[in-house]
């Protein structure tokens, strides 16, 4: 094997070897030639269990730069590291391990900047959107409205603190719009929930794991007095059919619209606004709507009959012009929430002027009645239930009970317009025994 000089050097062919002539024992600096032309070099030394270790220096054409790296790790020897290999990986992996952490701590503090109370706030409706949530734009419209614009909104969302978040509830409470602070509070805690869940969850978008929250500061916001106050406000008989009376002189398509969430039950107004022609079975006199209210990722199919004059009033609302069955362009759009509350708050203020109720009333007031009403006529408890598409979470609804109650939610529809309507005779409906299977 030839002696390492920069002769021997120049004249090295792949694979073959130059060794220094070093002392016996001592650390040998060793050529290998390669394909490349530029040969590799190495530092054979003997390690603290007495092994024979060529610890990889580099590719070099120039002997003095191999040398000069050679010296410096030679004195390393000499001072105590005999386990040269290890020592330079465990520096190696110190260093990797440095420069990690610097990364995630310029990413984290990027987070801090950019990831704002308003930004997470701004990921919660896009989350609600993605799951088709019918909350997502009202959400985003009570965002807009009480929380962007305040400094708060402008903070890092980890930096915020729960006297931060107590202020800006603060400030409606104190202009006596409790409601609105009660759902602010909600949307608050909520957003949070989910970015503190978002590391662990696959589904979940890589901007809002990029905030890395993991505390919440909403945990000790105190649900508001007085915001949740009982409604009571259910129509009297007489003032139930009054408002039919009042729907009946009333010009399209406000007249259908109504009607048609009344004779269906007074369904929950988004989801009614999502119902297509599809979704309408005529042959089968059924409606099939999706509740997503809640929390569930899937919607439940709520299969609700169509009474006659339900029927009526979706035929004369669509016109052939769209899919959408509560609309009030022939189907070309459908009727959102906001849509159907102005048309019922001219037909009530009306109704007030002309003496015909005393106190106003609203689309939820509507839903209540129809259960308030059908109650008093006797239909059972699960039957409204079924109707009106709540309380059906159960492990018993969920799992065991399978008969549909089509037939006795179609007879307490029709016994809502007999009493409606004064037409025919109402009766008080007998108890049915619950039928599962």
């Amino acid at each position: 094997m030839p002696t390492l000089n920069k002769r021997t050097l120049k004249a090295l062919k792949p694979r073959e070897w130059a060794v220094e002539d070093v002392g016996q024992g001592q650390p040998q600096l060793r050529a290998k030639g390669s394909p490349s032309g530029i040969p590799r070099f190495y530092l054979r030394h003997t390690t603290s269990d007495g092994r024979q270790d060529d610890l990889p220096i580099g590719a070099f054409d120039d002997l003095d730069a191999a040398r000069a790296i050679a010296r410096q790790l030679i004195a390393r020897y000499h001072a105590g590291t005999k386990d040269l290999r290890a020592a330079l990986d465990a520096e190696r992996e110190a260093r990797e391990r440095a420069e990690r952490e610097a990364r995630e701590a310029e990413a984290e503090e990027a987070a801090r900047r950019t990831g704002t109370l308003g930004r997470l706030l701004a990921l919660y409706v896009e989350d609600l959107r993605r799951a088709a949530k019918p909350s997502a734009s009202r959400v985003e419209a009570m965002v807009g409205r009480h929380v962007l614009g305040k400094p708060v909104a402008a903070l890092p969302a980890v930096n915020v603190r729960l006297e931060d978040l107590t202020a800006l509830i603060h400030e409606l409470v104190a202009e006596d719009k409790l409601r609105t602070a009660a759902m602010v509070r909600s949307i608050l805690k909520a957003a949070y929930r989910l970015a503190i869940k978002a590391p662990g969850d696959p589904s979940a978008s890589a901007d809002l794991r990029a905030l890395r929250i993991e505390s919440d500061p909403t945990a000790g916001l105190r649900t508001v007095r007085g915001a949740i106050r009982a409604r009571e406000r259910a129509l009297s008989v007489a003032e139930l059919r009054a408002y039919v009376q009042a729907l009946e002189a009333e010009a399209e398509p406000a007249r259908s619209l109504l009607l048609a969430h009344l004779w269906l039950g007074g369904q929950r107004v988004e989801q009614l606004a999502r119902a297509t022609v599809e979704d309408w079975d005529r042959e089968a006199g059924t409606l099939t709507l999706l509740d997503r209210k809640g929390r569930r990722e899937q919607p439940r199919r709520h299969v609700l009959p169509v009474i006659e004059p339900a029927a009526e009033a979706l035929a004369r609302l669509h016109g052939g012009l769209g899919p959408w069955l509560l609309t009030f362009d022939g189907g070309a759009t459908p009727c959102p929430y906001d849509g159907l509350a102005h048309r019922l708050a001219k037909v009530v203020a009306r109704m007030r002027r002309a003496g015909a109720i005393e106190a106003d009333f609203s689309l939820g007031d509507l839903r209540r009645t129809v259960e308030t009403r059908l109650a008093a006529l006797g239909v059972p408890a699960e039957v409204r239930a079924r109707l009106q598409s709540h309380g059906l979470a159960g492990v018993q609804e969920r799992h065991y009970v399978r008969h549909d109650y089509l037939p006795e939610v179609r007879e307490a529809l029709e016994a809502l317009h007999r009493l409606a309507t004064g037409s025919g005779t109402v009766v008080r409906l007998p108890s049915r025994r619950r039928r599962d299977g």
